[in-house]
C-alpha cells in the first residue's frame, strides 16, 4: 500500500510494496520515479513500467500489471479531488490463472468456447473491428482412428503451438488492440 500526496510524492508506503518495487529501504519520494526504479531492480518490464506509469499519471482507479517473477498484480487506486491517493497492490494470481483454467482447453492450452462466446460479447459491446481465424483440421478424425488419440492429441498440441507462435510474431507488428480469438478443432 502507497499513500500519496497531493504533489505526487509517496509519503507512506508498507513493507510489501517496499518488496513490491525492488526497494529494501524507505520508498518515499516521486510516484513516476517508483516505476523507473522496479524496472532497474528487475521487478518489471520496461513496457511495464511504461504502462504502469501511464495508469498512475492518468489516476486509474484499477490496474493490472505482471511482475517478471509471473505474479499478477491488481492496482486499486481511490484519488481525492486535490490529487492525494491511497493505492493497494494486490497478488491476484491465483485467481487469474483458476480463471484462465476454466476459459482454456487442457490440452492446447488455447482459449475455449466459454472465452470465446465472452470475448465476441465483449468485441460487439464496444463496437470495435475484430478478426477470427477458424482453423479446421482436414481428416483429423482419420489421424485418430487409424494412429489413435494420442497422436492426434500429439497433432493438436503442435497445430496449436505453431499458430500461437506465428500469431504472437505478428502481434508484435500490430497495434494493442490487435486481439486473437482461437477456436480449437473439435474432437
Amino acid at each position: 500500500m502507497l499513500c500519496i500526496d497531493d504533489e505526487q510524492q509517496v509519503v507512506w508506503a508498507n513493507v510489501a510494496a517496499q518488496r513490491l518495487f525492488g526497494y529494501l529501504a524507505d520508498v518515499r519520494g516521486r510516484l513516476e520515479s517508483l516505476c523507473y526504479n522496479a524496472e532497474k531492480s528487475g521487478v518489471i518490464s520496461s513496457a511495464t513500467a511504461v504502462e504502469l506509469s501511464s495508469a498512475l499519471s492518468e489516476r486509474r482507479e484499477r490496474h493490472l500489471f505482471e511482475t517478471l517473477e509471473g505474479k499478477t498484480i491488481l492496482l486499486s487506486a481511490a484519488w481525492t479531488s486535490q490529487g492525494r491517493g491511497i493505492l493497494q497492490f494486490t497478488d491476484v494470481t491465483f485467481a487469474v490463472r483458476t480463471v484462465l483454467s476454466q476459459e482454456c482447453d487442457t490440452l492446447t492450452g488455447l482459449r475455449n468456447r466459454v472465452a470465446l462466446l465472452g470475448r465476441l460479447t465483449e468485441i460487439a459491446q464496444a463496437r470495435v473491428s475484430a478478426a477470427i481465424l477458424y482453423v479446421d483440421l482436414d481428416r483429423f478424425k482419420a489421424v485418430n482412428d487409424t494412429l489413435g488419440h494420442p497422436v492426434g492429441d500429439a497433432l493438436l498440441k503442435l497445430v496449436a503451438e505453431r499458430v500461437s507462435k506465428l500469431l504472437r510474431k505478428k502481434r508484435r507488428h500490430r497495434t494493442r488492440w490487435w486481439r486473437r480469438i482461437y477456436h480449437s478443432a473439435d474432437r
